[in-house]
């Protein structure tokens, strides 16, 4: 139909009425616009529609009524209007916009708003039972209190949307994006959440009984005093979820999904709440105890998942969570679980601390390796580096464990390869026996790490704690210990060796710490050429510890970080994608710091890639980010510093495809994982297995 314009909009709607005067203004919105219009007279009749609406608001009373019910406004531009406790039921609003619009205690039931926009709209308090929303965005709208029941939100976007005390019982959410949604308090009965995104959303203390959760997204959702009677959690992400407290009467929880652990990068999103904060191992510890069998079958479910990779993925950049978790009861109660640790963890963990330093472990974890130990007594041997440390750290605190460690550690006394050195005169109570009550006696025989070396050491509990102490200060004496050559003293004149041979090679939980700190005045003068102000000593701290509490992710922190790393680096385009170099004056000050202005490009080319993973670090979940953002700078500088490594000595990557990998994986490219929390950890192995001298130099042992 063409609409002729001398008549104009108002006749089109009298010519399809039998009547010959014109419309009501509530006839016109209720009539629908034909769908053969002219776009210049559709433009205009929904002009005419939305005068009306404006005109019948204005005229409304205060606390009066305004019976909009069967309107017909699709497609129209309803941007803030105020239709607050309006009665729209069975009104027509599919694909109106209608961002930051007022709807609260309006009454919407049976109404369509099928693709309509409703962005910040407040509908707190509304009526949208058997309301058809799908597709609709929802986007940090209010709909606190409001009532949905049978509602449609097929593929709609609720992210960031309040829904805290809403009625939502019986509602279709299939594929619907809930991110950070705050659900608290709500009323979610037979909700069908199939593949829906809620990550990071609030559901606390809500009842989401008998609800459908199949292949829906629940990564870090807080799940805690819910009520998840006969919930269906199949083949749904759990990853971090928080279920403390929660209800799992006849809940189907253990076919949740589990991801594709060949995939390095799963192991630390999914395993490492020391990195992340939350991890699937949280998620099952956070259930709670009453539904002991339901954890432990998840876990169960977890190993065997593990054990399938186990030939293509190694485990030991996760330990420390894993055993985190799992050496607790009631894990370590289960015989599998057990075994599974023995055979795959901790082997891996004491690898891993037999040449770098041990953190403190909680109880649990020092339980399980000391019996672990007492059971295979030769890893006091193979592993001597983490079993001196183990000791050390379970005397040193108010561990209930120090008997059953002082048991352990007499018998390696006892063994014939370390009895002899009990011999000397110089060992902790002079007669042969370890004193515990005195930190300065050499209580400790440290035997070589290499075969057949006739090389032992023999140092005091405060001694072998500072050596290993990330904070040591820059004054340390790195030679106050007793050091045997086949069962003799090395006399102290005769003491010409190389601590750094020594260490490298013979006793290696000290080689990271006494290497960084040699390099540490270098490294200070890298942090001084980044003039960085009031940050200094926020970076100069976060050296020291694996995890910071300080966060340089607000707009403020980043705008500063930017202002001072503007001038060390410059963008480029190739091929149409923007990358950092640093810039020619920079690079000369950074060579100088570390006194390799005249170095080759191999030596160079080391240490800018081993500086690329620290500030990799830097930028990380266990630094300075969080899991979602990062000081978007020190990723760019990471870039740079690893940009101009490639382009100094590319032989020292893997090859191309890795540096692409990494570059992509800094600036957010490609749609690789960026998480730099994994992407460090992957540099440093690389880094440990091709040249760990360098690295040593410049990554700060609390890191390593």
């Amino acid at each position: 139909m063409h609409v002729s314009p001398s008549k104009g909009a108002n006749s089109v709607f009298r010519s399809m009425d039998t009547a010959s005067e014109p419309l009501s203004d509530l006839a016109i919105l209720r009539q629908a616009i034909p769908d053969d219009c002219s776009v210049d007279d559709k433009r205009d009749l929904q002009q005419q529609k939305r005068d009306i609406l404006d005109k019948l608001i204005k005229q409304r009373q205060v606390g009066a009524e305004l019976d909009l019910r069967e309107i017909e406004l699709k497609e129209l531009d309803l941007t803030s209007v105020n239709l607050r406790s309006v009665n729209l039921e069975r009104a027509k609003l599919q694909k109106a916009n209608l961002a930051k619009a007022c709807l609260s205690e309006a009454n919407l039931q049976i109404a369509n708003l099928s693709d309509a926009t409703l962005k910040y709209a407040r509908l707190a308090n509304a009526n949208l039972d058997y309301t058809n929303l799908t597709n609709a965005k929802l986007n940090m709208a209010t709909l606190s209190h409001a009532q949905l029941h049978r509602s449609k939100l097929i593929k709609a976007d609720l992210s960031y949307a309040n829904l805290n005390h809403a009625e939502l019982n019986i509602v279709e959410l299939h594929e619907a994006i809930l991110n950070n949604a705050k659900l608290m308090n709500a009323n979610l009965q037979q909700v069908l959440f199939f593949k829906a995104e809620l990550q990071q959303a609030n559901f606390s203390n809500s009842n989401l009984q008998s609800s459908v959760f199949i292949e829906a997204n629940l990564s870090d959702a807080n799940l805690s005093n819910t009520k998840l009677y006969f919930v269906n959690f199949t083949k749904a992400k759990l990853n971090g979820a928080d279920l403390t407290g929660a209800n799992l009467a006849g809940a189907k929880l253990t076919e949740i999904a589990l991801p594709d652990w060949s995939n390095s990068d799963c192991l630390d999103r999914y395993l490492n709440h020391i990195n992340n904060n939350s991890s699937l191992l949280t998620t099952i510890d956070s259930i709670d105890a009453k539904y002991h069998d339901q954890k432990i079958v998840l876990v169960h479910k977890l190993i065997d998942s593990l054990n399938k990779c186990l030939t293509k993925v190694s485990l030991s950049s996760v330990v420390d969570p894993l055993l985190d978790t799992l050496a607790k009861a009631p894990y370590n109660q289960d015989l599998k679980i057990s075994n599974w640790l023995n055979n795959n963890i901790l082997p891996l963990y004491l690898a891993k601390y037999d040449t770098s330093m041990m953190p403190i472990p909680a109880d649990p974890i020092l339980a399980t390796l000391l019996t672990y130990i007492e059971n295979k007594p030769e890893l006091m041997f193979s592993y001597n580096g983490a079993f001196i440390q183990l000791i050390s750290q379970a005397m040193a605190g108010d561990s209930c464990h120090k008997e059953q460690a002082k048991t352990l550690y007499n018998h390696y006394l006892q063994d014939n390869r370390v009895e002899p050195y009990t011999k000397n005169l110089n060992f902790a109570n002079y007669a042969g026996h370890a004193d515990w009550s005195d930190n300065e006696a050499n209580n400790f025989i440290l035997l070589s790490a290499e075969q057949n070396s006739h090389y032992a050491m023999m140092i005091s509990p405060d001694r072998l704690r500072s050596m290993l102490d990330v904070e040591t200060k820059s004054n340390m004496i790195w030679n106050g210990f007793y050091l045997f050559q086949g069962g003799e003293v090395i006399p102290t004149e005769r003491q010409d060796f190389s601590l750094t041979d020594l260490f490298n090679h013979h006793f290696k939980i000290f080689a990271s710490n006494y290497q960084f700190h040699q390099q540490q005045a270098k490294f200070g003068k890298l942090l001084a050429t980044l003039e960085l102000g009031e940050f200094l000593s926020t970076f100069q701290t976060a050296i020291t510890q694996g995890f910071s509490e300080k966060k340089l992710i607000d707009f403020s922190s980043q705008n500063k970080l930017t202002d001072i790393f503007n001038n060390k680096l410059e963008p480029y385009t190739e091929n149409g994608v923007t990358g950092y170099r640093l810039t020619a004056d920079y690079t000369q000050q950074l060579l100088q710091a570390y006194n390799l202005s005249t170095a080759d490009k191999t030596t160079q080319a080391q240490t800018l890639l081993s500086l690329a993973a620290v500030f990799s670090k830097y930028s990380s979940s266990a630094i300075f980010g969080t899991e979602t953002e990062s000081p978007n700078v020190l990723r760019s500088f990471a870039f740079a510093l690893m940009a101009q490594a490639y382009q100094l000595a590319p032989q020292i990557f893997a090859s191309k495809k890795q540096y692409k990998d990494w570059g992509d994986r800094l600036l957010g490219y490609n749609n690789a994982f960026s998480c730099t929390a994994v992407l460090s950890t992957i540099m440093i192995e690389h880094l440990k297995a091709h040249f760990p001298s360098t690295l040593a130099g410049i990554m700060p042992p609390a890191w390593s």
